[in-house]
């Protein structure tokens, strides 16, 4: 990673992504305990978090704006937008208010995807190919480190000044990485328009790309199955931990450090491993490893299961790093946005509904059967993303070689 550290843009930008990650999480957490709080209620508590998941699912409309403006400005524009915005929830005083607390994590949830696709699209803007996987590599760590302690940032804060202190500091989160933004040294080309088209079709330009590349369309496959049973992992480990182990639920929290431990250990060697073995077969082996962790959790022994959440935990930065350096580097930039965001929505939609029917499945199935199927569709996604990376691979050259350079119905250049 010394030629990230050594990109004076990376540092700022990395370093602003980290500060906004604190900020983040920690309010994540504590709104959901701050509606608890005024209501009592575990359901309108969920709500919180249906209501940012809700708002994920505008990433393809940001996406196209993303790709028609220069992605540095707009995202200065949002960061300081999110910092006004977000201080609406200081009007709220009781249980009356709470529509305005659904309203905001809606809006969370929807600038989050803008955050996310256009800070990917931003990326190859001030790093070369190479440098690439090493910082999706150090973000990740920095993302997973960072879980392991804003949940104890969120309810101190919480808990010793109220809501309105965590508020506070995301709002100052923002700010700062707006300010980090702003002191990048970047020029961005304008946006180039090559032709009219419907925003509608602009829209779907993203989603077309996706399957039209072999090996983005096998990535996209792989990872949208295996998300289609990741948000069972949450509800499972209850299971796990009440009729497997015989502990309190309270053990949960020494599982997900553990998990967070897993990923802190392996986002370091993220990059070098894309860098060695190429973005398809890291994440193959990160959906192996989520497959050989999942068997893991079946014995009825705390050291099997403490095995399997920490092998879980090392392959994810590996699978978010591999699928987006592949995009990063197999997608023009002028379509990055909108690529990005339609992956987002297509492998977040199948975690969503995993998690809805995980909750149910755990009730009435014996959570054994359940983790024998998650590892059939583990290791199968594994075995289907690596087995055909080379035809995938071949397709896309000739593919390449016939293509110009920007893809028909593209709205802005190379940034």
């Amino acid at each position: 990673m010394r030629e990230v550290f050594r990109n004076r843009n990376a540092l700022l930008y990395i370093m602003a992504q980290c500060l906004s990650i604190t900020g983040s999480s920690s309010l994540w957490l504590a709104i959901g305990v701050w509606v608890k709080v005024i209501t009592g209620s575990n359901a309108q508590a969920g709500l919180v978090f249906f209501a940012f998941m809700a708002g994920t699912l505008m990433g393809p409309l940001w996406g196209h704006l993303i790709d028609r403006v220069r992605r540095r400005p707009l995202l200065i524009a949002a960061n300081l937008f999110s910092a006004v915005y977000i201080l609406a929830l200081l009007a709220v005083g009781d249980e009356s208010d709470l529509w305005l607390v659904y309203v905001v994590l809606f809006v969370y949830g929807s600038f989050n995807s803008l955050f996310d696709a256009g800070q990917t699209a931003l990326m190859p803007a001030f790093l070369s190919d190479d440098q690439l996987p090493d910082a999706n590599a150090l973000l990740q760590t920095c993302r997973q480190a960072l879980r392991l302690i804003t949940p104890l940032i969120g309810a101190g804060m919480f808990s010793a000044w109220g809501a309105e202190s965590v508020i506070t500091l995301d709002c100052a989160t923002f700010l700062i990485a707006a300010a980090a933004l702003l002191l990048m040294r970047l020029k961005e080309r304008p946006p180039r328009r090559t032709e009219q088209s419907s925003w509608r079709a602009e829209v779907a330009t993203g989603f077309r790309y996706l399957v039209g590349r072999a090996e983005l369309r096998r990535m996209l496959i792989a990872i949208s199955v295996a998300m289609a049973v990741w948000g069972i992992f949450e509800s499972l480990l209850f299971a796990v931990i009440g009729d497997g182990l015989d502990r309190s639920p309270t053990f949960f929290g020494v599982l997900m450090t553990v998990q967070g431990l897993g990923s802190v250990l392996s986002g370091p060697v993220a990059g070098r491993a894309v860098n060695r073995f190429g973005e398809t077969v890291t994440t193959a082996l990160a959906l192996g490893a989520f497959a050989v962790g999942s068997a893991l959790l079946i014995p009825s022994a705390t050291a099997a299961v403490l095995a399997g959440v920490l092998l879980v935990g090392f392959g994810l930065p590996w699978a978010i790093v591999g699928f987006t350096t592949l995009l990063q580097r197999r997608t023009p930039s002028e379509l990055l946005g909108r690529t990005y965001a339609a992956f987002d929505v297509l492998t977040n939609t199948p975690q969503m509904l995993s998690i809805a029917y995980g909750a149910a499945m755990v009730a009435y199935i014996d959570y054994r059967l359940i983790l024998l199927a998650m590892i059939a569709v583990f290791a199968a996604s594994a075995f289907y993303l690596a087995a055909g990376r080379s035809r995938a691979g071949a397709e896309d050259d000739a593919l390449t070689d016939r293509d110009s350079a920007v893809v028909p119905g593209s709205t802005a250049s190379p940034g």
